[in-house]
């Protein structure tokens, strides 16, 4: 015959120690009302006897349940890996667990995701690079404590977390100009052009190259079996041209078209990324980037989120890399 052990109870510690129930409850929450010497043995009790709180009835009783929800386009990007890896340092620290949700970058996904997480009740909600309207942000955040990360906030109720791309499209466009490309090819693949972040991002592109009347441009999207047309056409018709990509994934994508075709990319073509993922720096891509510091965004906007920052606008600074892919 097989007994089951008893599962410990609040009441056995309080009998251990020789307390009340309810103090047992208060000294394992760290009330500041219980004293000191108190909370010690009662923390001894527990101990010996194994006790382990129930998570769903603490969860009741604090209206917290230790959880955070994060939601961002997709898990390919190693940008979005970063924020992950930030968001998860704080979360740590504060004795919460990061849920993430990968949407696949569709944006219903990413609606129903982020409900599903208002009904777990989760402590705090993040969105990365989100794709809803203004009124679902608002409407998102009155029923959890939202941030936004990757673009400016939509309205003063949505706090945001992001690296202004105004500063850095100016600091990219310069260097193209003074490395001699004389014109510029910004590109999105056509699924991520409708993210609220990537009209900044091409928004911002469109502003500071137009304050250089020297340099040619246009803004284009493809298809991810169009890339080689587009390498084709723009080779056949500029002399001198650079590719801007949306992000390194792109630029990834694109460097492997041109060298097929066998251009030597940095000196017959330029190109330049964005997000500095890891393999961007390795020595057979050495492609120019710009590094968001994904991973500051992370930790900001679980601060934020958990009340620890009070900024409505957190603004970290990027800054560009430039490697071999552009100086021509």
């Amino acid at each position: 015959m097989i007994f089951m052990a008893r599962k410990v109870t609040q009441q056995d510690v309080a009998d251990l120690a020789c307390v009340s129930r309810g103090l047992v409850s208060m000294a394992l929450h760290d009330s500041p009302k219980i004293r000191p010497e108190t909370k010690k043995r009662v923390a001894e009790a527990a101990a010996k006897l194994g006790y382990r709180p129930n998570a769903a009835a603490a969860m009741l009783a604090s209206s917290k349940s230790g959880l955070v929800g994060l939601i961002l386009p997709n898990l390919s990007n190693s940008f979005y890996d970063s924020v992950v890896s930030g968001a998860r340092t704080v979360a740590k620290d504060a004795g919460k667990l990061v849920l993430v949700a990968d949407t696949g970058a569709e944006a219903a996904t990413e609606l129903f995701s982020a409900w599903k997480f208002v009904d777990l009740a989760v402590d705090a909600l993040i969105l990365v690079s989100p794709m809803q309207t203004k009124a679902q942000l608002i409407e998102l955040g009155r029923k959890a404590p939202l941030v936004v990360v990757g673009r400016p906030s939509p309205d003063p109720c949505v706090p945001a977390v992001y690296a202004d791309p105004n500063p850095i499209m100016e600091q990219m466009v310069g260097h193209l100009y003074e490395a001699g490309w004389q014109h510029l090819v910004y590109v999105n693949y056509s699924e991520d052009a409708g993210e609220l972040g990537a009209r900044d991002r091409r928004d911002a592109f469109r502003a500071s190259v137009k304050k250089n009347k020297a340099i040619t441009y246009e803004l284009t999207m493809v298809s991810r079996d169009g890339i080689g047309r587009l390498i084709d056409t723009r080779i056949e018709k500029h002399e001198s041209v650079a590719f801007v990509a949306h992000n390194d994934m792109l630029a990834l994508s694109l460097m492997s078209g041109l060298t097929v075709r066998g251009l030597h990319v940095g000196l017959d073509v330029g190109l330049v990324g964005y997000d500095n993922i890891p393999i961007a720096a390795a020595p057979e891509i050495d492609l120019t980037s710009v590094d968001q510091k994904g991973f500051n965004l992370g930790c900001l906007a679980l601060l934020r989120a958990l009340g620890g920052r009070k900024e409505q606008q957190l603004v970290e600074e990027g800054n560009l890399i430039v490697r071999s892919s552009s100086r021509g």
